[in-house]
């Protein structure tokens, strides 16, 4: 009798186990698809210029480049999904991601842009946020992904050091190409009124003067006239309904290099 319940358990635990494996074989196989369909979208659609010169040593300051390093084709990924309204691109990390906007923020919660079901999803535009970027608040949201891809990488900027390597993003759009400057970088309840998109440049100065000193890190950009924001949300594990959040101040190329053209004549 013991060893007859000696077999069954065996076979029930290994049961168990093979189940289990076979669950994560699912999960890391869905994983790798994901992966794999946003690199080929990538190296069909977008070009990356070659990176700059590092800097001598890790103390020399991050040099900002005057010109956007990526080019996208906007009108081939467009035909391939009209809901692709923006590109995401940091340097040097994995985020080289398109960005949409769906009928509601659950349209590419769990789907790819081709409208396949993944569970990396997409990174994507809150549905209340227009695409040409006419209100103060953008919010764009993206999965904490365990292998670390979509918008695992934020979680990072809890680290002052990985803040001072990566300032800031570029967004990319049809009309025209945006740099997000970096203000602050926190954990913030799902609950908080900034999901309820600020409407007006005073309620979103006011975010940013409450934002910035909860920052995990010290930012290189002033914080005083940020009349319009850019809000990157991933979900955070540090609590219920937690979510670690980057705060941007979008700055349209042309007026980046017209301060900068500027700067130099007063120099």
């Amino acid at each position: 009798m013991k060893k007859v319940l000696t077999s069954i358990l065996f076979l029930v635990f290994l049961s168990i186990f093979l189940y289990s494996g076979y669950r994560l074989y699912l999960i890391y196989s869905e994983y790798h698809k994901g992966s794999q369909t946003y690199e080929e979208t990538a190296s069909h659609y977008v070009t990356v210029a070659e990176p700059e010169e590092a800097p001598a040593s890790s103390e020399d300051p991050v040099v900002l480049s005057d010109a956007c390093p990526v080019q996208v084709d906007f009108k081939a990924l467009q035909a391939e999904n009209p809901d692709i309204i923006g590109w995401l691109y940091m340097a040097d990390s994995v985020i080289n991601y398109p960005v949409l906007r769906g009928e509601t923020n659950d349209t590419y919660l769990r789907h790819l842009p081709n409208g396949e079901y993944n569970m990396a999803g997409s990174l994507f535009v809150d549905y209340r946020c227009p695409a040409d970027m006419t209100e103060p608040t953008t919010i764009i949201y993206g999965h904490n992904m365990h292998d670390g891809s979509m918008f695992a990488v934020l979680e990072s900027y809890k680290d002052q050091a990985f803040y001072d390597s990566h300032p800031f993003m570029w967004y990319l759009t049809p009309q025209g190409v945006y740099r997000l400057n970096i203000l602050s970088g926190y954990i913030e309840n799902a609950n908080h009124p900034v999901y309820d998109l600020y409407q007006n440049p005073e309620d979103v100065q006011a975010f940013v003067d409450y934002a910035v000193p909860k920052s995990s890190f010290v930012s290189r950009f002033s914080a005083d006239q940020a009349d319009q924001i850019f809000v990157l949300s991933t979900c955070d594990y540090a609590y219920e309904d937690a979510r670690f959040i980057l705060v941007a101040q979008p700055v349209l190329e042309e007026e980046e290099n017209k301060g900068a053209e500027e700067s130099a004549k007063e120099n």
